[in-house]
């Protein structure tokens, strides 16, 4: 299921679930988000085509959609994933950010995974976008919680280097495997409750294709079922 389908669900269902209409008759809720993570498989799942245009994410592009209307630096907060590069080639020109902070996934089932992304991508960070690694965060591949902190202290870093310069607005933009794409949304779901300049952007691909040759079966042997308790309590009064 793309980001842009589940990103939407999840938070409407956790402002539903946060709304005084839910809770009118004091009942607590648990919402828990239930995934099974490949991310060796995810990395086989090929995209064929990519929108021509950079779009807001549905319930997460209201600030994004008003940076006409703002003079707010954009600092630009990838998650890194496979086989993107046109991608993140047209996102980067939509976008134009001042500060650019590409999340890599160095605590991974594959070891040399975060290396990889760095030799596919080595030309579009050092080249085009002229990074130092000094602006590279890492995060673990299976904790989405600890995505999200990593995201989100970046954001309020940067919330607070821009303050004197009238501000930023921090655009995240999921690329990766489920868990980690998971991680950027519950900073982006969080700083958008805190009132703070956030929104996700990304490009709508076409279709997508998998190798006729992979066993789904096999896949689905392999997988890890993980689970997410993102609101409630888990034990009654």
């Amino acid at each position: 299921m793309p980001n842009g389908v589940y990103f939407p669900l999840i938070k409407t269902i956790l402002d539903w679930i946060q709304s005084k209409e839910i809770n009118s008759d004091g009942k607590i809720i648990n919402l828990h988000v239930v995934v099974a993570e490949d991310a060796k498989f995810d990395t086989q799942i090929n995209t064929i085509g990519i929108n021509d245009k950079v779009t807001p994410m549905f319930k997460f592009g209201k600030n994004l959609e008003s940076i006409a209307k703002k003079s707010l630096r954009k600092v630009w907060i990838p998650v890194l994933g496979e086989n993107q590069i046109d991608s993140l080639n047209k996102l980067n020109e939509e976008i134009a950010p001042k500060e650019i902070c590409p999340v890599f996934p160095v605590l991974s089932i594959d070891p040399y995974r975060a290396k990889n992304l760095l030799l596919a991508y080595r030309e579009f960070l050092f080249d085009t976008l002229d990074l130092e690694t000094g602006n590279f965060v890492y995060s673990n591949e299976q904790n989405p919680f600890e995505t999200f902190r990593r995201i989100y202290e970046t954001a309020k870093h940067y919330y607070e280097a821009f303050d004197e310069l009238k501000g930023c607005n921090i655009v995240i933009t999921p690329m990766s495997s489920k868990l980690l794409c998971l991680g950027s949304f519950l900073a982006a779901y969080v700083l958008l409750h805190e009132k703070d300049d956030v929104g996700i952007a990304h490009i709508e691909n076409q279709t997508y294709s998998i190798d006729s040759s992979i066993d789904l079966d096999e896949i689905k042997k392999n997988s890890t079922p993980f689970t997410m308790w993102l609101t409630g309590e888990i034990y009654e009064e």
